[in-house]
């Protein structure tokens, strides 16, 4: 049976070039990056910044300010740490409902223990951010706006550069998850305006390492305590190098005929509701969707046992879910492996889980 990968927005697979690189530098010997004197220290500390510059370049950022973490969710996390300890009562987070967990969860612990409050901007019936409510719901009182650059369930771009200019006239930041963005759309950090960006390597081929652009913040050795990931740096950036070798511009463009063909065969279908946007300029390659009559993860498991793998539940964004498809959805999305034939290959095994949960 062959296996039709349709889950790249959890993760992607590692290209042959980025696991030679990964591969070549622990042949080579390993040792402590910024720890010693002898060659093998200085090799290390050498291919650690190195990456550091070629990772910051691919999001238009300075090397000074790109932080590598485990994740992130951990990147996300340190921010949020950081910047809560400066605030307390009578200050106010702004999230919205489209935030993974990772994004929302660790300022609502920090206001908790730091009494600060967190509100949280809804969406409007085609899945945008209603700029209006940004603008009603800025106040002085606002220090933070956490947002995604794309939704990890809708696939929908959220105007980040435009939010950033509005939070910054009252002296917010932003704080963006950017790990469905990178490495699907061009990200320039200067464009976007946000304070701080986290985005995930194993989401844009590469090792599971991460980095946090901390634009108000320098010395990315303070945030990397302990023996840092060399070798998953190194891999990082190497995926960086095959995606601006390939170009983003054709990049973009056959993820966008793949998400336009997809989304026209499962809206033809009257027992389907799509979650998210239906036209291709205002998302990405990530498509949920609900199966009239069927539960989301048994039409997935069905799928599975057929070699389809897809994302089914909530995806880790429970108020969306809540708010839009109930018990979960069926979540599919591309990658730079996807083809044509695999998403006939889905639709076809699409109507055999059909059938057999018909009958059960």
């Amino acid at each position: 049976m062959k296996t039709v990968y349709l889950d790249h927005a959890a993760t992607t697979f590692m290209p042959e070039r980025v696991l030679e690189a990964m591969v070549a530098f622990e042949r080579g010997g390993r040792a402590n990056a910024h720890r010693g004197l002898y060659p093998l220290a200085s090799r290390a500390t050498e291919a650690y910044e190195s990456a550091r510059q070629t990772v910051a370049s691919f999001v238009h950022a300075e090397a000074k300010d790109l932080v590598f973490t485990k994740s992130t969710t951990e990147g996300l996390n340190l921010v949020a740490r950081g910047v809560a300890e400066r605030l307390g009562p009578g200050d106010e987070v702004l999230v919205t409902i489209a935030d993974h967990h990772a994004s929302v969860l660790p300022w609502i612990v920090a206001a908790k223990e730091r009494g600060f409050t967190v509100r949280t901007l809804g969406l409007d019936d085609a899945y945008r951010l209603r700029m209006e409510d940004v603008r009603h719901t800025l106040s002085p009182r606002t220090r933070v706006i956490a947002m995604p650059l794309v939704s990890n369930v809708l696939g929908t771009v959220f105007p980040v550069a435009e939010v950033s200019q509005l939070a910054h006239e009252v002296g917010a930041i932003v704080v963006v998850d950017g790990a469905q963005a990178v490495g699907h759309i061009t990200v320039d950090v200067r464009e976007l305006g946000c304070d701080a960006l986290a985005f995930s390597a194993h989401k844009m081929y590469g090792m599971v390492e991460d980095a946090s652009t901390l634009v108000w913040k320098s010395g990315p050795e303070r945030f990397e305590g302990g023996t840092p990931n060399v070798t998953g740096a190194i891999g990082f950036a190497e995926a960086a190098r095959l995606l601006m070798d390939e170009g983003i511009d054709a990049r973009v463009r056959r993820e966008c005929e793949l998400t336009k063909y997809f989304l026209e065969r499962l809206s033809a279908d009257s027992g389907v509701e799509i979650i998210g946007p239906r036209t291709v300029d205002e998302r990405l390659g990530i498509v949920s969707f609900v199966q009239d009559g069927i539960h989301a993860h048994d039409l997935a498991h069905v799928l599975g046992e057929q070699g389809i793998c897809v994302r089914a539940g909530h995806h880790c964004v429970e108020p969306l879910a809540r708010r839009y498809c109930g018990s979960g959805s069926v979540r599919v999305s591309f990658g730079r492996e996807t083809t044509m034939e695999e998403l006939e290959a889905f639709f076809m095994a699409l109507e055999v889980a059909r059938m057999t949960l018909s009958y059960v």
